[in-house]
């Protein structure tokens, strides 16, 4: 059985319609219904974290002050 994931978008095409497995694992695959494009859930966890952490560093460079 698969469930739809929210809040994250395809990087290839854009779409908001990914599909993985109900009880994901690192090695299990998140697909694009749109494109078919296809990522395992540790590549996009990994991506997660990655653009989590470049947008808290931008925010507290804000905080700062510093460029």
């Amino acid at each position: 059985m698969e469930t739809t994931i929210t809040h994250y978008r395809c990087g290839d095409c854009g779409s908001e319609q990914l599909v993985q497995p109900s009880n994901p694992h690192p090695d299990d695959i998140i697909t694009c219904v749109s494109c078919g494009a296809t990522w395992t859930v540790r590549e996009v966890q990994q991506a997660s974290l990655e653009a989590t952490t470049l947008a808290a560093i931008d925010k507290l460079d804000d905080v700062i002050g510093k460029d």
